[in-house]
């Protein structure tokens, strides 16, 4: 569950290398008090951002009085869909639990060009919601809330670890696979193929490829169990200003049955 207040924080510092120093670069004041999230920036509807193990992805009013607890929206990313028909039970009056969106949510203003298609370089202030699926599955998804009111999907990653395929949906919500068995390794941008449950939480930061800034997430490679060494031991570096390509994969040494109990000896005293 995650309370998104929309505070924006005031920054002075002028050093080159802080946020505050990026932020007056780039006109994040501009943005802040703008009229282009739907209506003003600076009072967007503070809310409540809580996944389900329906699946479903719920934005709540945190107001008080009568309007607080309202849902605003719910959203179903499109690498939970697959897991839904097992909810149906032919029990009367139930349904069977699964686990759906339970990783921790993370928000954050980022810089880019959010219409790469138009021909034109125009980056702007955007706000991203970045989750995982925890034990929900191997995948995270990314939505543009800057109109809170209105939800962008941007992408989704999913590892079939059963079939060994990668899927990737793109801000069309259209699905590309990519199979990594009998040899054959799926294209390097979308190597997620030793995603585990994603229970790890995103960082969002600003690093520098090719010498110019680039906002990207990090995070671990998720839950293994302890069983499965081929997925779960990566870090990732995902490209957020692109569909959440990867842009690196650090691979760390797994080994099956690595962890093992300790030995105890009992001593009388």
């Amino acid at each position: 569950m995650l309370y998104v207040r929309f505070n924006f924080v005031q920054y002075n510092s002028n050093f080159q290398k802080t946020d505050s120093y990026y932020r007056q670069q780039k006109q994040y004041n501009n943005f802040k008090n703008s009229n282009n999230c739907g209506g003003s920036c600076s009072n967007r509807t503070e809310v409540v951002i809580a996944g389900a193990n329906s699946g479903i992805l719920h934005a709540f009013k945190a107001a008080n009085g009568s309007e607080g607890g309202k849902e605003l929206w719910g959203y179903i990313p499109p690498n939970i869909i697959g897991k839904l028909s097992s909810i149906v039970t032919t029990k009367p009056n139930a349904t069977n639990p699964i686990y759906g969106i339970d990783g921790s949510p993370v928000v954050k203003d980022i810089y880019f060009d959010d219409t790469p298609l138009n021909g034109a370089n125009d980056p702007r202030w955007r706000t991203i919601l970045l989750s995982g699926l925890g034990a929900g599955g191997n995948g995270y998804f990314a939505l543009d809330i800057t109109d809170i009111n209105n939800p962008k999907h941007l992408f989704a990653i999913e590892n079939d670890t059963f079939n060994k395929e990668i899927r990737h949906w793109n801000s069309d919500e259209n699905l590309n696979s990519y199979f990594y068995t009998s040899g054959n390794n799926p294209p390097p941008q979308f190597d997620y193929s030793k995603l585990g449950a994603s229970w790890s939480t995103p960082r969002i930061i600003r690093l520098k490829v090719d010498g110019k800034d680039r906002w990207v997430a990090v995070f671990g490679a998720g839950y293994n169990s302890g069983v499965a060494p081929e997925y779960g031991s990566a870090i990732f570096i995902m490209d957020l200003e692109n569909e959440g390509k990867l842009l690196k994969k650090i691979d760390i040494t797994d080994k099956q049955n690595h962890w093992k109990t300790p030995f105890i000896k009992h001593v009388n005293c």
